[in-house]
This record gives C-alpha cells, sequence and structure tokens, in this order.
C-alpha cells in the first residue's frame, strides 16, 4: 500500500512540473435546473453556485479540479402530488480542458456531489406532506461546456451539468415513489484567477 501512495505522489509531482502553469482562481454563477423527470411534470428554477477552482495548464490543454456548492431544485407536478424541492450539493468537478483558440476552451469531465442542505415540501390532493419527498445523499455525473478567458485573470464559463443517479429516496408512497429524478442543469459562471 506504502508503495502505491508513493508512486501516486511520484506521478503527480511529474505531472505538475511539466505543467505550464498552476492557477487558482474562485468562481460564481448562476443555475437553470431543469431536472429529468419521469411521471411528473417539472418545472425549472434558477439557483446559484460557487467555489474554487485550479487550472493546471500544458500546451493546449489543462486539468481544471474545482469544489464548488450549488443549488439546483425544480417545482414537481403531478395529478395529485406537488412537490417543491432546492438541495444545495457541495460538488467536486475534475474537467479535461482543450483550448480550441487562445482565450477559447472546451471542457468535459466527471462530477460527483454530496447534498448537504436539503429543502422539499411536498402536498398530496392539497394535504401539506411536509418533507415526504427525500433526496439521495450522492449524486454523480458529467459536466461539459466552455469557457471564454476575457484576460489572464477573468473567465466566464458555460456548462450543462447532467446526473445520472436517481436523487430521489423511496418512500412506500406510490404516488410519490413513482417520481424518477435526475439532475439537470445549466450553469453560467464568472470567474477571477490569479
Amino acid at each position: 500500500m506504502r508503495k502505491i501512495k508513493y508512486s501516486i505522489l511520484f506521478l503527480l509531482t511529474a505531472f505538475l512540473c511539466e505543467a505550464q502553469s498552476v492557477k487558482f482562481g474562485v468562481k460564481g454563477g448562476v443555475n437553470y435546473s431543469d431536472p429529468s423527470v419521469v411521471n411528473s411534470k417539472a418545472d425549472a428554477k434558477l439557483g446559484y453556485h460557487g467555489g474554487v477552482m485550479s487550472e493546471i495548464k500544458f500546451t493546449k490543454f489543462a486539468i481544471q479540479p474545482e469544489l464548488t456548492y450549488s443549488v439546483l431544485g425544480a417545482e414537481f407536478n403531478g395529478n395529485v402530488i406537488k412537490s417543491d424541492a432546492n438541495v444545495g450539493y457541495l460538488s467536486l468537478p475534475v474537467f479535461v480542458k482543450v483550448y480550441v483558440l487562445d482565450k477559447i476552451s472546451i471542457e468535459a469531465g466527471p462530477q460527483i456531489s454530496y447534498a448537504i442542505a436539503k429543502d422539499t415540501q411536498t402536498s398530496f390532493s392539497g394535504n401539506n406532506l411536509g418533507e415526504i419527498l427525500q433526496v439521495n445523499d450522492f449524486d454523480y455525473g458529467i459536466s461539459a461546456g466552455a469557457s471564454l478567458h476575457l484576460t489572464s485573470n477573468y473567465v466566464i464559463q458555460l456548462r450543462g451539468v447532467y446526473g445520472f443517479n436517481e436523487i430521489t429516496k423511496t418512500t412506500g408512497i406510490p404516488e410519490v415513489d413513482s417520481f424518477e429524478v435526475k439532475n439537470r442543469a445549466l450553469q453560467l459562471s464568472v470567474g477571477y484567477m490569479f
């Protein structure tokens, strides 16, 4: 096990030494959350996100890990069930970026998220059931998009986030359990790299 740790550390050190530059930054922006829903109708909601990022840049490509807090949600309107959900996720995406021009890059990569704030309200035939719609703690998926580097410090990003995991838990109520919900969002960010 120790040999594996040292091998990974050695490879990471060699990887960073080859990089042309390593930058750190902060970012924030707006989410347009429009989840994929089966057996119900969902209305999109606006949310927000913010966090920190790092860019390890090579000649024409880069690796960009981020740590962000992002609020996603929707309003579900079934025949007898209505629910309003807002979920705050701590997300760790890791992007591979390709610079197609000096100031424009396209990026894609995996993302894992942990729900740290959950606010759901559900009503059944007009009766308030409170937080009966439960949200799974973990989500995973992929993000893809593009960045426009306005200067060496300022960047604008547009991304799509696609969750692969069913985000609602089984409740034992057939009308609620018939929801199949997966995260889907569009994010517009402004970042500052230093």
